[in-house]
């Protein structure tokens, strides 16, 4: 069965997009059924990318052409490209890895709006392939090889976030519990409206739903729009499983970490990277709003981060099948 293929889209920044990609990511590849992942960065910031490789890594693989943005070229400018070739297999810092692979994306990415603008304005020859679709035609090549593929998309509206948008089957929007992150999910909708107006075609695309991601539960407003949210299912779909503001889960996100943290280079195993213990000892359930989040989790009054993220990346397989 071909990959089901999953973006991490929400317009606003900061929301956790990259965090939520890879955690899920790694579960689904390195616990239980060893699953086959391709975790695909086409952010310029490139985050994924550094989270899964050494920073001077990924400088190399972009200097040899092997970045999403040498796929948008070759496509603008008439050359061949080979996402085979591009596909990164000794990735990830959690030892043993064989199921998890990456393509990087780089700075030079922020270049492709010019790219566009210059070669219009110099009369290029129009692309062979249509640029909204080059994204998806590499990934239809390789979808056999895996189970999944999760795009880790920019917080914008951009052509490459086109591209992500009418090659998936899915689409997840993380959430901070804050009226811009909110609001940022409302425009991903009109823009899938916008792309289906303009194929005249219904996409495939499906709305898998929202993950809230970086609650405090201390602060009132995060309370009060978790809850909303919660009580809007129709609307926002959202995850039982919520991730708090813990740092812990943040730090793990840089590839370096553990030989900084552990004294060895790599993580034993996936549930040792999202280790982390938690308590709600300073946070008793005394308003209906802490007392819903907590009962979400359903995992007591203390609980490992670790056993959060799984039941996540289990909410996320069993809603993205």
């Amino acid at each position: 069965m071909p990959a089901k293929v999953v973006s991490f889209i929400n317009l606003k920044g900061g929301v956790g997009k990259t965090t939520l990609a890879l955690a899920i990511g790694e579960w689904l590849a390195f616990g239980g059924g060893g699953q086959k992942v391709l975790l695909v960065d086409v952010d310029p910031q490139y985050n994924m990318s550094s989270a899964l490789l050494p920073v001077a890594k990924v400088t190399e693989l972009g200097n040899q052409g092997k970045s999403v943005y040498h796929m948008f070229k070759s496509a603008l400018v008439g050359t061949n490209w080979d996402i085979g070739q591009a596909i990164v297999k000794d990735c990830s810092n959690i030892y043993g890895n064989i199921n998890l692979h990456t393509i990087v994306s780089g700075p030079d990415l922020g270049r492709l709006d010019e790219d566009i603008l210059e070669c219009r304005l110099t009369g290029a020859p129009k692309p062979a392939i249509e640029l909204h679709t080059v994204l998806g035609s590499h990934i239809q090549r390789i979808k056999e090889q895996y189970s999944w593929i999760i795009i880790d998309c920019p917080p914008s509206l951009s052509i490459v976030t086109s591209n992500a948008i009418l090659c998936n089957d899915y689409w997840i929007a993380p959430l901070i519990p804050e009226a811009l992150s909110v609001f940022g999910v409302e425009m991903i909708t009109t823009k899938i409206a916008s792309l289906e107006e303009v194929t005249k075609a219904r996409l495939p695309i499906k709305f898998g739903g929202s993950i809230l991601n970086r609650i405090d539960i201390s602060r009132k407003d995060h309370q009060k729009r978790a809850f909303q949210i919660y009580n809007k299912p129709a609307r926002y779909q959202p995850f039982d499983s919520w991730i708090g503001d813990w740092k812990p889960l943040y730090i793990v996100s840089d590839y370096d970490y553990p030989g900084e943290a552990l004294s060895y280079p790599e993580w034993p195993s996936v549930r040792e990277k999202y280790g982390g213990e938690h308590s709600w000892a300073e946070n008793k359930a005394d308003t209906p709003e802490k007392a819903l989040l907590q009962s979400k989790l359903g995992l007591g009054g203390s609980y490992r981060i670790a056993n959060v993220v799984l039941n996540l990346a289990m909410e996320f397989k069993r809603t993205c099948i």
